[in-house]
């Protein structure tokens, strides 16, 4: 049986940037039985965390990194299933992710952070304040993210937590 390729520059791009991870500058830090996320620290001062959306890596925050380190602690990282991190069958779910990202920060001794997150991302770190409230953040700023009223749930977490931005409109 012959197996098809895709033909579509865009699928063997995403295949190469999902198969194929950045070379390793960063750190790794075990979140979960054999699941290993991986992160990069610059700078100093206060704590940015940079989440990236689905499919990318720590890499897309380059030009931030460079930018923000100057006055900041910068952490960008890659979520499980992505880029260097472990490629895992189970635990991709928002829930877990959210996790995920709750023990990276717990294990970094992050207080006082201000998270930067992509497109689905944003619905991690929402999923993250629902579980574990904003004890350890001091703000939210979402890229690319979508309306509130397709995650009430979640927005009312955010509401609930203090967050109040245009993106949770339902507030």
């Amino acid at each position: 049986m012959r197996v098809p390729f895709p033909q579509s520059p865009i699928v063997w791009l995403l295949l190469v940037v999902f198969l194929y991870p950045q070379p390793v500058r960063g750190e790794f830090v075990e979140v979960a039985p054999q699941v290993k996320l991986y992160y990069e620290i610059s700078g100093q001062g206060s704590p940015l965390l940079f989440v990236p959306g689905w499919m990318m890596t720590a890499g897309v925050w380059k030009e931030q990194v460079a930018a923000f380190s100057k006055t900041h602690r910068v952490i960008v990282m890659d979520p499980r299933g992505q880029g260097n991190s472990s490629k895992v069958l189970s635990g991709n779910t928002l829930q877990q992710q959210a996790k995920d990202l709750r023990r990276l920060v717990e294990i970094l001794q992050l207080d006082g952070i201000t998270v930067v997150a992509w497109s689905i991302a944003l619905a991690v770190v929402l999923e993250y304040v629902r579980q574990f409230g904003n004890d350890r953040l001091r703000s939210l700023a979402p890229v690319d993210g979508w309306r509130s009223r397709r995650c009430t749930s979640l927005t009312s977490a955010c509401c609930q937590a203090g967050y109040r931005s245009s993106t949770y409109s339902s507030c």
